[in-house]
C-alpha cells in the first residue's frame, strides 16, 4: 500500500498569487463562506466573459476540496445563482427576486449595463502560506475596512464573521493566527480575546500596510533588496504613516501627533512601530479605565498619556546608553592605567 498522501488540487495553486473579488453580502444573505467564495469566483468569470468554469478549475482557484466544491456548486444551482448548461461547466446567474436582496451594490456603478459589474466586492489574495481561504478573506476585508488609514477600528469577531458568512469562533481563531504571524496587531480587547461582542482595533502590519490592493501587473519593477536603503526608508515612511493615521483616527490633536512622532524618531527604527503600538494600546486602556471609574477625562487625555509613555521609553533608553558609556569609559581608564 502506498503511503503517499492525497493532496487537495488547490494546494499547489494557492502557493501562487491569485485574486478573487469577494462579493459583499447583506445581513439577509444566508450563504456560508464557501458558497460566497465559489459564487464570487463564478461572477468574476462572468465579468471576464468566460463561457463557464469546471469544478476542477473552481477547486484549484479557491483551494476547496473537490467534494466540497461539488456540494457548493449543487447548492448554488438549487438557489438559482448558477446553472450547468453543458453539465461540466458552471455559469453564474444574475440574482433573481429571491436572491437579489442578498448582495450589496456599488454606489458608483449603478448604471453599469452588466449586472456583475454592479455588485460590491473587496479583493482577496488567495496565496496565504498555509492555504487558508478564510484567513485570506479576513485580511482582504480588513484592508477594505481600513482604507488608506492602515487601521480598522471598532471591529468584532461576530461582525467580521457576518460579513464573510462564517462563525465568530472561526474568525477569532484566524485573527489569533494572523497576530501570531505578525500580519496584524489588535488593540483594545478584553481578557476574553475575540469574544462574540468584544470590540477592538486592527492595525495591518508589514506588507499589509498598502494603500491599495490590486492584481499585480505584468510590468513589475525589479525587486529591491531587503537590505537596501531604499527598502529601509520606505519601511520607515510606511510605519510613520501608520502611526499618524491611527492617532488621527482617534482624534488626537495635530500638535500632540507631531510631538509623539518626534519622540518616535528617537527610537530604534526596527522596533519603532512595535514600541508605539504597545504603548498606544496601554494608553487607550488607561483612558478607558479612568472613564469607567467615573473620572473626568478630556478628549486629549489618551494622546497626552501616549506622549508621556513614549517619552518615558526614550528617556530610559538614553539613561541606559549613558550608563553603559560611563562604564565603558571607566574600564577603559582602568586598562590604560594598568
Amino acid at each position: 500500500m502506498s503511503s503517499k498522501l492525497s493532496i487537495n488540487p488547490g494546494q499547489e495553486k494557492l502557493a501562487q498569487k491569485r485574486f478573487i473579488f469577494f462579493l459583499v453580502g447583506t445581513k439577509s444573505c444566508p450563504l456560508r463562506f464557501n458558497e460566497r467564495l465559489v459564487w464570487s469566483y463564478l461572477v468574476k468569470a462572468e465579468r471576464a466573459k468566460k463561457s463557464g468554469l469546471t469544478r476542477k478549475e473552481i477547486a484549484e482557484w479557491t483551494g476547496l476540496s473537490s467534494t466540497t466544491t461539488r456540494h457548493v456548486v449543487t447548492d448554488l444551482v438549487d438557489l438559482g445563482l448558477a446553472t450547468n448548461p453543458h453539465y461540466r461547466l458552471t455559469v453564474a446567474n444574475e440574482p433573481n427576486e429571491q436572491t437579489s436582496d442578498w448582495w450589496h451594490r456599488r454606489t458608483t456603478k449603478k448604471d453599469q449595463p452588466h449586472w456583475a459589474d454592479r455588485l460590491a466586492y473587496f479583493p482577496i489574495e488567495l496565496s496565504s502560506p498555509d492555504n487558508d481561504p478564510i484567513k485570506a478573506a479576513i485580511l482582504g476585508l480588513l484592508r477594505s475596512l481600513a482604507g488608506k488609514s492602515h487601521a480598522a477600528q471598532g471591529q468584532s469577531a461576530a461582525g467580521l464573521a457576518k460579513m464573510l458568512g462564517s462563525d465568530y469562533r472561526t474568525v477569532g481563531m484566524r485573527l489569533r493566527r494572523l497576530e501570531e504571524a505578525k500580519r496584524i496587531k489588535t488593540m483594545g480587547m478584553s481578557q476574553n480575546r475575540f469574544g462574540k461582542t468584544d470590540r477592538f482595533d486592527v492595525v495591518l502590519l508589514s506588507a499589509d500596510n498598502r494603500d491599495n490592493l490590486a492584481p499585480p501587473s505584468n510590468d513589475k519593477p525589479p525587486a529591491v533588496s531587503p537590505n537596501s536603503d531604499t527598502d529601509r526608508f520606505a519601511a520607515i515612511r510606511r510605519d510613520r504613516k501608520c502611526m499618524a493615521d491611527l492617532m488621527a483616527n482617534h482624534h488626537y490633536p495635530a500638535n500632540v501627533i507631531s510631538d509623539i512622532l518626534h519622540q518616535c524618531d528617537r527610537l530604534p527604527t526596527d522596533r519603532t512601530l512595535d514600541i508605539f503600538l504597545a504603548n498606544f494600546d496601554s494608553a487607550q486602556q488607561d483612558h478607558r479605565q479612568q472613564q469607567s471609574a467615573g473620572k473626568f477625562v478630556g478628549i486629549n487625555h489618551s494622546g497626552h498619556l501616549l506622549l508621556h509613555k513614549i517619552a518615558g521609553v526614550v528617556n530610559r533608553r538614553r539613561s541606559e546608553a549613558e550608563s553603559l558609556a560611563a562604564e565603558i569609559a571607566y574600564f577603559d581608564k582602568l586598562s590604560f592605567s594598568a
